[in-house]
């Protein structure tokens, strides 16, 4: 990691003129098409400091744009993903209709996040580490119509299989069971309990704990580290990471998980496919993960779908590790292919890094 909070600062500190005009477009997106908000509604929109105001007061435009009621909640950055918001944060979350997660860091896997959206049935719009960029640029400009069609074939793959087989050039070759995991997909939090990620692009499960065995080889990008220099290997046995290997960021991870992790840090609880063909791979956490054709494992806290199923292991970390280009059997048929989807070949792209 380097002494700049984010890769983005000099991006977002750039000329703003017609900025917020180009990132209501996107906003109003997210707010009407994808959180569905209602006249009278209440909005909480979460984020912090090191987050652009443009995003956030976007974001309250769109609200209000949409009959909304919108409430700004600022706080002081979080000292790492999935900590906890602070109380008042939380119980706002609680009493609004829908609440947006705009932070730095993200609070998804926070038992605030849980207790909201699945105890108390709030829709919950994910989009953290957003930037100017992002909302402008890359996977906010893709065709939602054409996303959901891939992610139509995707979750015909996925759900009710058994067993998923993910193998890449750079020596990933990891199974596990995903018996009674259906699919989540992630493009819409329209209804009570429902959670969405904004720009969309990605479908998950948890993979059923203690299955997963092999060896994955995060390739381009981990949550809260950055893009990689060289590929990190996590050796996996009994759906949990028993030695981390690599160069530099490898021995940044293991700082990390020392520094903020607990005794659930290193399970395997998410496996996610990436639908957008716009998203870029340019080291933020929301649009590495939507690239067309990647696969991101997750150690730490397990995704839950409500109501079809929860995760057994919950941790206050959640990191997340991107492949670019894997292969993926689904009962021994591929459903990626070299980051290639099969059935959903990749639109044709505006064009980007």
């Amino acid at each position: 990691m380097t002494d700049r909070a984010f890769w983005y600062e000099s991006v977002d500190t750039g000329t703003k003129y017609g900025r917020l005009s180009r990132l209501m477009r996107t906003t109003k997106s997210a707010i009407e098409d994808c959180l569905g908000v209602r006249p009278g509604e209440t909005v909480t929109i979460v984020s912090d400091t090191e987050v652009s105001p443009l995003v956030y007061h976007g974001l309250a435009a769109a609200v209000l744009s949409a009959g909304g009621i919108p409430t700004i909640a600022i706080m002081e950055p979080l000292p790492h993903s999935s900590a906890e918001p602070p109380p008042a944060v939380a119980a706002a979350m609680r009493e609004s209709d829908a609440f947006i997660n705009a932070c730095s860091r993200t609070i998804t896997h926070t038992k605030a996040r849980l207790e909201a959206n699945i105890n108390f049935k709030k829709r919950y719009l994910l989009m953290p580490a957003v930037t100017e960029d992002m909302l402008i640029n890359g996977s906010s400009t893709a065709d939602i119509k054409k996303v959901k069609e891939i992610a139509s074939t995707v979750f015909k793959g996925l759900n009710g299989s058994k067993e998923v087989h993910i193998t890449s050039d750079y020596g990933t070759d990891v199974t596990f069971s995903s018996e009674g995991r259906r699919p989540k997909q992630l493009l819409e939090a329209r209804e009570p309990a429902t959670m969405a990620v904004f720009p969309g692009g990605e479908m998950n499960i948890c993979p059923v704990e203690g299955t997963a065995n092999g060896t994955i080889v995060i390739d381009r990008f981990i949550l809260d580290i950055g893009l990689l220099s060289e590929p990190v290997t996590w050796k996996v046995k009994n759906g949990k990471v028993y030695e981390i290997t690599g160069g530099r960021e490898a021995d940044q991870l293991k700082n990390y998980l020392e520094k903020h992790g607990d005794e659930n840090s290193l399970y395997i609880g998410e496996f996610s496919i990436g639908l957008n063909y716009e998203a870029r791979s340019v080291g933020n956490n929301i649009e590495d993960k939507q690239v067309y054709g990647s696969v991101h494992i997750a150690i730490g806290s397990g995704v839950t779908n409500y109501p079809y199923y929860t995760a057994k292991y919950h941790s206050v970390t959640h990191i997340d590790g991107l492949m670019l280009k894997p292969t993926v059997l689904v009962d021994g048929k591929p459903l990626v292919e070299n980051g290639e989807i099969i059935g959903a070949p990749r639109p044709l792209s505006k064009g980007h890094p």
